[in-house]
């Protein structure tokens, strides 16, 4: 079951990430702040490989803060992208 909380309320925004310099660095700073583990199944990146940050919001988008994001594996990542788009467009996606 995916947590409401890491459902982001608002839709990401179409365009290209504005500042790619802000977001890697910011990246990298959930990255070393969830001890490259994913905030949902509680695997580490040594057993699962690719990690992604996650938007919980996109209030600031291009300038966004850590508690903005959360660390998740790509298994997980993808759950929340479905359950997200389910909850916002319905069953058909």
């Amino acid at each position: 079951m995916i947590p409401d909380w890491l459902i982001p309320p608002n839709v990401r925004p179409a365009k290209d990430h504005p500042n790619p310099e802000h977001q890697t660095l910011w990246r990298d700073r959930i990255f070393l702040r969830d001890q490259a583990t994913c905030q949902l199944c509680c695997k580490h990146t040594d057993f699962v490989g690719h990690l992604d940050v996650h938007h919980l919001t996109y209030d600031r988008f291009g300038r966004e803060e850590e508690c903005d994001g959360v660390l998740l594996c790509r298994p997980c990542h993808d759950a929340v992208t479905a359950e997200t788009r389910r909850r916002r467009y319905g069953d058909d996606g």
